[in-house]
């Protein structure tokens, strides 16, 4: 299914497998967990954060991809759109290579301006 939501809306693909929007997004995270375990972190000078609705009553998850002009590819998938979230990614994430970006792109939710400033 992970593979599917590359290219389909998570509700696509849950129709799709004849499954709920719940297990598409499971499925995804843990491709996303797996990834994240083993890909290689170093060099990433842009990304790009922004929150995406997951479920009716404002209910949002955070996403951030990296942007560089030779790599497109989601880093990372957080509950919620608020300050500790975003600050979960910066820990995993670390200092050093935080330190080493040259781009960060984002909307204007304060939540998130607040972090990337900090």
């Amino acid at each position: 299914m992970a593979t599917w939501a590359k290219r389909m809306s998570w509700t696509e693909v849950a129709r799709s497998f004849h499954t709920s929007w719940e297990n598409a997004f499971r499925s995804v995270e843990m491709a996303v967990a797996w990834g994240r375990e083993y890909m290689d972190l170093d060099d990433i000078k842009a990304i790009g954060i922004d929150e995406i609705l997951w479920h009716k009553g404002h209910q949002y998850l955070t996403v951030v991809y990296q942007i560089d002009e030779h790599r497109k590819r989601l880093l990372w998938l957080g509950d919620e759109r608020r300050v500790k979230t975003l600050l979960k990614f910066f820990r995993w994430f670390r200092k050093q290579r935080s330190g080493a970006l040259e781009f960060i792109c984002s909307d204007m939710w304060r939540p998130y301006l607040k972090v990337i400033v900090t």
